[in-house]
């Protein structure tokens, strides 16, 4: 699930996923 690990990751950070939306 990267398309949800960086929507995640991006409003928590590298709670979840850790990648950030750049």
């Amino acid at each position: 699930m990267y398309l949800v690990d960086t929507q995640i990751g991006s409003v928590t950070g590298p709670a979840y996923g850790g990648r950030r939306d750049e």
